[in-house]
Order: C-alpha cells, then structure tokens, then sequence
C-alpha cells in the first residue's frame, strides 16, 4: 500500500508540473484534445506497463521558491488570490528507482487495491483484469457491461468498496452507449469468490442526458467517510453542449454526491432544486480527471484538464461554481479565447 501511494504521489507531482504549462502547446496538449478518433484510438492500442516506485524510508523535498510557470498569462482574467497561477515548484530530493512489475496490460484506466493486496484494473476497451501481488494478470473478467470505447470512452473507473470484505462490491463508471448517444454511468457489482465473475451488475446512476460525443467523461470515483461516492464528469467536449457545466438540470460537468445505491446523499447543496440537481455537489467543471479525499482533513480536491494553459488543481466545496466555461485562465487549443454557446440567455 505505502509503494501504490509513493506512485500515486509521484504522479500527481508530475501533473502539477504539467498544470503550470500557460504558454506552451506541447503535442501532449494538442494530442489530447484531438479529434480525430483514428489517432485518439491508435494512442489507445498501445500496451501500457505498470512500474511501481521503491519507496526509501522517507521522503523529503524543497521548494524550488519560483513559479513553475514563468510564461505570460493565456488570458486577462486576474487571478482570484496571490500565486493562483504562478505556484511555485516542488523538487523531491529523496532518491527513488523504478521497477518494471507487470507487462501487458492494454489501455489501463482505472486501479484500485483489493484488501489482501491485488490491484483490480479496468482496460479502456472493456475488460477487467486482477493484477496480483507477484505481477501476474488475470484473464478478463465476465459479467461487465457494453461500453462505448470510441475515443476517450470505455471501461473507466474502478473502486474498491470500502466494505468489500463482507459484500465483495466494485464501483465502475463507464460511458454507456444508446440510441440517443452515450454518457458517464455508474455501476456496481460482486466480484466472485474465484475472481473470475462480476455478478449482479447494475446501474446505479447515469448523468443524463446522452449525448452523442466521444470524449469529456470525467468519471472518477472517490469515496467518502460514509461510503458515499463522489462522481465527476465531463462536458462532453462538443462547444454547443458545454454551456451545461452552468445549469443544474443536467449530469454533464459535474461532480456528483451519491449513495452507494445511486440515491442522493442527504443535505446536498441544491437538494431542493429537483432530482439531478439534488445529486449535485460541484459545477462548472470542463473535465475532472482526477479525484480523492484528503486521508486527514476530509478535503475533496480534484485535478481538472482545461483548455490550453487552463488545467486545474481545486479544494471541492459543495455548492460552488467552479467557473467553466464562463472563466477559464486557459484557451482553445486553436489558439483562439474560450467560447461558450448562448444556452438560456449566458452572455
């Protein structure tokens, strides 16, 4: 568990390192947002290896003391408070060395660790696998449901219960497909005691409406003190439905707050405002792609793929408008200032 969490450190020090990127359009950047779906799918074909990180007895860093981020700014927007866009670096000073410990995996989005120790892992194309302890990997795992893995859809997500021990349940979230399009759904099942089976399989929240997009999900799945899940989505990346992210009638740019059986959770901020919106917690969000729950404070922070220059790190407080696509400290990855569509009379 300590070398997982040295990973996940370790990952989101070099996000934060990308974060402060406001001037620059690397080809990550570009490739990311493209949307030609031959390439989105040619990068998705690619064999992914899981490495872990040996983890020294501590782990020690120091501030750089200047911005990560020494360019001129995307935009005229001030910032809200001193060093919001200008944060300074973090340098780990502790060494570390990287180890190879599985090979194979295809399109691996989602890990989560099982109480003895696994990693059960979601494969973007559909299928779910059980890495174990020694780095073997499971054949897949039957009883999911059809996802449409087109662009950045698929099999997505994946947390563990936190009582998975006396029920065996797995949170999913996946872009469901229909008729009407395709959106963020959440699942639950029981992993079988032979960890062959995901049985039971149910949906038990979908962030309506379809739409027919193949990018901008969200979907990550953090779960709180309670076993509540927070959900976050994504504004389906289409310009003429992004202006959703700002209305409260709808699942799309969202973080949402759910029971364990896709009820809303009592007390939400705008549980009197009607059904989807008594499940929202946060809005105005472009894409939350990473989400978890401070192990101390409680906290809810959420790493956010913006715009061009625009990715954001942000504490989550419920009931707040997080601002997209009205303000965004990013632009269009054209080039061009961020537009937003004139949905309900937005100016």
């Amino acid at each position: 568990m300590k070398i997982f969490r040295l990973l996940l450190a370790t990952l989101l020090s070099i996000f934060l390192i990308g974060c402060g990127n406001t001037g620059v359009n690397s080809p990550s950047d570009a490739n990311r947002e493209e949307t030609n779906e031959e390439i989105i799918v040619e990068n998705n074909k690619k064999e992914i290896d899981i490495q872990v990180v040996e983890e020294n007895e501590s782990i020690k860093s120091e501030s750089l003391n200047f911005p990560v981020e020494t360019n001129p700014p995307e935009t005229n927007y001030l910032p809200h408070f001193e060093g919001q866009t200008r944060v300074n670096g973090l340098k780990t000073v502790t060494e570390y060395s990287f180890q190879e410990f599985a090979k194979g995996l295809n399109s691996p989005w989602g890990i989560s660790v099982l109480p003895e120790g696994d990693f059960v892992i979601t494969e973007k194309g559909g299928s779910l696998r059980i890495l174990s302890t020694n780095g073997e990997i499971s054949e897949g795992i039957g009883g999911l449901p059809e996802v449409d893995s087109r662009g950045q859809g698929g099999l997505l997500d994946v947390k563990v219960a936190p009582d998975f021990s006396e029920n065996r349940i797995l949170y999913f979230t996946f872009s469901e497909p229909s008729s009407e399009g395709n959106l963020t759904a959440v699942g639950r099942g029981m992993l079988s005691d032979d960890k062959r089976m995901l049985e039971n399989f149910e949906v038990i929240f979908r962030a309506l409406p379809y739409y027919k997009s193949s990018g901008h999900y969200g979907s990550r799945i953090a779960i709180d003190r309670e076993g509540n899940l927070f959900i976050s989505t994504g504004d389906r990346m289409e310009f003429e439905n992004r202006m959703r992210a700002q209305e409260l009638d709808n699942g799309h740019g969202k973080i949402l707050h759910i029971t364990s059986d896709g009820k809303s959770v009592i007390g939400g901020p705008f549980e009197d405002k009607g059904e989807m919106a008594s499940k929202i917690y946060s809005y105005g969000h472009r894409n939350v792609q990473g989400l978890d729950i401070h192990p101390e404070s409680g906290e809810l922070w959420a790493s956010e793929m913006g715009p061009r220059g625009g990715d954001e790190l942000n504490l989550i407080l419920p009931g707040k408008n997080y601002g997209w696509p009205i303000i965004s400290y990013g632009i269009e990855y054209s080039g061009a200032e961020v537009r937003r569509n004139n949905r309900k009379g937005y100016h």
